[in-house]
């Protein structure tokens, strides 16, 4: 099943549209429906007319779909963060404090919290610049109610976090990392570790390999990542998608 919505439906379908989604990912999961009504109870506690007020604006400087308006087709993005999460999370897992880097609007921060962790987001500074959609994506995260961290990804900075803050990690679809050498992975994982509870703490991490064609076709280097990844313990449990154990 797809979700049949855009950037210009109204909050109230893309509602709907979104329990029969999340109905069809539990079934094919094998997962109790009863996550469809967690997420749906916390999706209803949020404002309508908040949204609404931010789709209006939004849209009238972008009124044709585009990347500065695609995150207001918001539950689309929702139900692929549940998706996301069924893949990523065990079923028996106790509650986690997490970091989502690259968090975008804050949809993976704002199921895995529905569900009973604790997420925090991790996204680039926000813009001046009403006309740039990372203004957009702050304003969704501050009507999901995801805290965001805002730090520029760069190779061999380290990440604005105290030693031992978070149990998992998760990076999932960025593009900061499209030209970054092994010796830049190891820095960002040593970094991850550091900040980890090493409690079996661990990196969640899809990574893309197509070109982008909006920067001229560069492609992601995957091989000096993977060769990093490759001096820890680490699985791909899905394609293109890796766990990597902090510990």
């Amino acid at each position: 099943m797809k979700l049949d919505t855009s950037c210009s439906t109204t909050l109230g379908v893309q509602r709907e549209e979104l329990v029969k989604y999340l109905d069809s990912l539990c079934r094919e999961a094998s997962v109790d429906t009863n996550l469809t009504e967690r997420v749906i109870d916390a999706f209803d506690r949020l404002d309508p007319l908040h949204f609404a007020a931010i789709q209006r604006s939004t849209l009238e400087r972008f009124p044709e779909p585009s990347r500065n308006n695609s995150y207001l087709d918001v539950c689309r993005h929702i139900g692929k963060a549940v998706k996301m999460y069924l893949v990523v999370m065990p079923r028996d897992t106790r509650p986690r404090r997490m970091l989502d880097i690259g968090s975008g609007s804050g949809t993976f921060s704002f199921v895995c919290n529905a569900l009973g962790h604790n997420s925090t987001g991790l996204d680039k500074p926000r813009s001046d610049n009403d006309d740039d959609f990372t203004s957009l994506i702050y304003l969704l995260t501050k009507w999901l109610n995801v805290r965001v961290l805002e730090h520029d990804m760069s190779p061999q900075v380290p990440l604005p976090i105290e030693d031992h803050s978070y149990d998992d990690f998760s990076i999932f679809h960025p593009t900061f990392y499209r030209r970054w050498k092994e010796s830049d992975w190891d820095f960002l994982i040593s970094d991850l570790s550091r900040c980890a509870t090493k409690e079996k703490s661990r990196l969640n991490i899809k990574i893309h390999t197509r070109k982008l064609k909006a920067i001229g076709g560069d492609v992601y280097v995957v091989e000096e990542f993977l060769r990093s990844i490759g001096k820890w313990n680490s699985t791909m449990i899905h394609d293109k998608h890796y766990v990597v154990d902090l510990g």
